[in-house]
């Protein structure tokens, strides 16, 4: 789940309950389940009870300790916060800090509590500015913007926003999967009676009939700080590669990867007509795109891009991109 994802599950949740705790891991050290970064939001129901977790910081010995620290910063009068230390050696019963798990290292967590009011004010407005491409700087205590440079601060980026061209089978299979995956994603296909009955309506693919405008929204997305973007070119003929590809080197958008599906024949004639395609973007060109796993079905070819895809996103060094 990135971010992005929290966040905006975060607001649809927040007036199921009138308090909410978020926990966030602030620091670590040595062999940990989740990183700087993470975090997890709770809250009691009518009962006093604890309402299933929105997210996680890593499962295990470690998350039940944060979830009973939450339980009570909420049954308390008046909003609190605490610091939670989290000693993950396996010496349990050493210290105070210590846990049954035996990960190796350390995790030191914030952990505040917040009306379902300020809540939803805060992660609209982080949602907001990351599903623009920008990334945002957060006090973990507060959940608010700040310009302070302290090692506890959070800062997240978006995800990089990704390209598909073609909506046919393998094209929906990996568009669906990339948005569950927390990559902002468009998909260009000029044909009108692909969408609309293979897209999932309850997930957020942006579709366009050219490569022009979808390279015009990915620019916008970018101009506020966004990573690079990737394209994957599931087209159902070379010639619509040769398309996408001339576009793409006509516009301004930076790619950090362009990926193509086919046969070694189909790669052959692309890449012989390609003329004086930019060496820049010629760097970044992999065909065939997908790990070599044996995929024959459009899921499976989309799981094979997707998890490249992935890979090149942790690669990237997308500081604090999880959560």
């Amino acid at each position: 789940m990135t971010p992005l994802q929290f966040y905006t599950q975060l607001l649809s949740h927040t007036q199921k309950a009138e308090r909410w705790c978020v926990a966030s891991v602030v620091q670590t050290r040595g062999s940990t389940p989740r990183k700087k970064g993470a975090q997890m939001a709770v809250a009691l129901d009518a009962s006093g009870k604890l309402i299933a977790p929105i997210a996680s910081i890593g499962g295990g010995a470690g998350e039940a300790k944060v979830l009973l620290a939450a339980a009570a910063l909420l049954r308390s009068p008046s909003p609190s916060r605490e610091t939670l230390e989290i000693d993950l050696s396996g010496q349990a019963g050493s210290s105070q800090n210590a846990t049954s798990g035996v990960c190796g290292g350390h995790m030191r967590l914030h952990l505040s509590s917040f009306s379902g009011a300020q809540l939803q004010q805060r992660a609209r407005a982080i949602g907001d500015a990351l599903k623009a491409g920008q990334a945002v700087r957060i006090d973990p205590v507060t959940l608010l913007p700040t310009a302070q440079n302290t090692h506890d601060i959070l800062r997240f980026k978006p995800a990089p926003m990704c390209l598909i061209g073609g909506g046919g089978h393998c094209g929906v299979a990996l568009a669906e999967l990339l948005v569950r995956l927390g990559f902002p994603v468009a998909v260009i296909d000029e044909r009108d009676e692909v969408f609309g009955c293979t897209l999932s309506p309850d997930l957020e693919i942006s579709t366009y009939s050219d490569w022009a405008s979808a390279g015009r929204a990915a620019k916008s997305y970018q101009s506020h700080g966004a990573p690079a973007a990737m394209a994957v070119l599931l087209s159902r003929s070379y010639s619509h590669d040769l398309t996408a590809l001339n576009a793409i080197a006509q516009s301004d958008v930076e790619f950090s990867l362009i990926g193509m599906m086919g046969s070694a024949r189909r790669i052959r004639l692309v890449k012989q007509q390609l003329g004086d395609f930019p060496a820049a973007l010629l760097a970044v060109l992999k065909a065939p795109i997908g790990l070599p796993i044996g995929a024959e079905t459009p899921s499976e070819i989309a799981v094979s891009i997707a998890a490249e895809l992935l890979s090149l996103r942790s690669a990237l060094g997308a500081s604090c991109l999880k959560v």
